[in-house]
């Protein structure tokens, strides 16, 4: 067997980059991988990856360390004693170990090697679901998003949103936002401290990354509580364009008149 992105890409069907070709990405203990992109993502939108290592007739499956890093990086020590245990408690059923580098990573036979990464991804959602229970995020974020989409098509008729475009920051860590239009990224989210902690990190990172400076928009919920998103869009306001949904839902109303 050749590990590489042809044969990643008939056995998996996912995106795949050869690790090795790229300078700026190393596995935690300098291995050659190949990189796996699929298309999940953690609440604040920074894509899910996994790395492949050929080691003999089996495969080791890694997330690199990501995950917990992604964790500590939205305000989530993942290293603290309680955490740590609920994080190795949510692995403990898929057969996934958690490697005292921070490493989540399983071995498997090169021929099961569809099942076993399938079953690493639901491995590292379950943490992600488990994340968005730590950070308070509502199932009702997801429908809020729709409804989003909904009032931007309304706002430019004639420019069509694209869903979860992605971008890398300064840390070479690729986020994902909810949608692209007119050449703004934009991104939606319930009015919370924590998801505007998450948030505000995520924007640091892509907004330092060298080149063109990107556009980013943020669309709050403000159904519920108006004055905490007020409050959260005039934090965001700093680092991006930032509106209430009301104010969305408006111009939306505004572009159907006209």
């Amino acid at each position: 067997m050749t590990l590489d992105c042809a044969w990643l890409r008939d056995t998996l069907a996912y995106d795949c980059c050869p690790v090795k070709t790229v300078k700026t990405v190393k596995t935690v203990n300098g291995e050659p991988a190949l990189e796996i992109g699929t298309p999940f993502s953690f609440a604040d939108g920074t894509a899910i990856v996994f790395y492949l290592i050929e080691q003999g007739a089996h495969l080791l499956i890694s997330d690199n360390g990501d995950t917990l890093f992604h964790l500590n990086s939205v305000g989530l020590d993942p290293f603290n004693k309680r955490r740590e245990s609920a994080i190795r408690n949510t692995l403990l059923p898929f057969g996934v170990s958690l490697e005292s580098s921070g490493e989540i990573r399983s071995l498997a036979p090169t021929e099961r090697a569809q099942h076993a990464v399938a079953i690493c991804i639901s491995s590292v959602l379950a943490v992600a679901e488990q994340e968005r229970g730590w950070l308070g995020v509502p199932e009702v974020v997801n429908n809020f998003s729709d409804e989003v989409e909904h009032d931007l098509r309304l706002w430019k008729p004639r420019q069509q949103p694209v869903r979860y475009p992605k971008i890398k920051g300064i840390s070479k860590h690729e986020y994902t936002f909810d949608f692209m239009l007119a050449g703004e990224l934009v991104d939606v989210i319930s009015p919370s401290h924590q998801a505007t902690g998450g948030l505000m990190r995520k924007l640091g990172d892509v907004l330092s990354a060298p080149g063109e400076r990107p556009k980013i928009r943020v669309v709050i919920d403000d159904r519920d509580d108006f004055e905490r998103a007020e409050t959260e869009k005039q934090i965001i306001g700093s680092m991006a364009s930032a509106m209430l949904f009301s104010s969305l839902k408006k111009v939306a109303g505004q572009a159907t008149i006209h």
